[in-house]
């Protein structure tokens, strides 16, 4: 059953490699959020340090969105996901590689670049640690979630506002938590308990999300 899910992994490889600079965008898109808030930033602003992880999360949310928007609509016009649904291989495992993808080729080159956007930000010492675990920890969490925003309108010529509507909400806890993670690290107190709970959000993501685009799959117009 694993290598339906592996067929799809791979094939996400391809189509990524193929799509040329298009992968980038939410690279450039995280890189040009960050650089916003640098230049209007007074030099050596002490507020830039204590917004710093917001501004990487909401940096973080924002580029996955970009680069969600077409993960399901592309394959709803192809028809691939009318043969996905005739697969033997379980829907949700078939969901759930196309996920993994996302956070792969989108998610990953983000949390690759984001120490340099946290030293830009004038984030120091152990906060620029726990923000990075905290990423690395949440991420798949704000990835599924884009992901399962971007099956839910797959349907839609453009996802528009639609998308994000349906993404915040649902993003707001691992803004938070991530957020409130490198705050208290900043503060000299224990960022274990928001990590806990980030670790918590995204297992629970990536247990429950699958099901939820494989029904979301199945109420795209055939």
């Amino acid at each position: 059953m694993t290598g339906g899910a592996l067929a799809i992994l791979r094939r996400e490889w391809m189509l990524t490699r193929h799509r040329g600079a298009n992968w980038a965008q939410p690279l450039v898109f995280f890189a040009v959020v960050v650089t916003a808030f640098v230049l209007g930033a007074e030099p050596e602003a002490p507020w830039l340090g204590e917004a710093a992880p917001a501004v990487i999360w909401v940096a973080l949310l924002l580029a996955l969105i970009v680069g969600s928007e077409r993960a399901f609509r592309d394959d709803a016009r192809s028809g691939f996901l009318q043969q996905l649904m005739r697969s033997p291989t379980p829907l949700p495992l078939l969901m759930f590689g196309k996920l993994l993808a996302q956070w792969l080729f989108t998610a990953l080159p983000l949390l690759l670049v984001a120490p340099l956007a946290m030293v830009a930000l004038q984030m120091k010492g152990e906060a620029i640690g726990v923000l990075v675990a905290a990423l690395w920890v949440g991420s798949p969490a704000l990835s599924m979630i884009t992901g399962l925003g971007a099956a839910l309108t797959a349907s839609l010529p453009r996802a528009g506002l639609l998308l994000p509507l349906c993404v915040l909400p649902l993003s707001l806890p691992i803004i938070i938590f991530g957020s409130g993670a490198a705050r208290a690290a900043l503060h000299g107190l224990s960022a274990s308990g928001p990590l806990y709970l980030l670790a918590s959000v995204s297992l629970l993501c990536i247990c429950g999300i699958p099901f939820a685009c494989a029904a979301a799959a199945k109420l795209q117009p055939t």
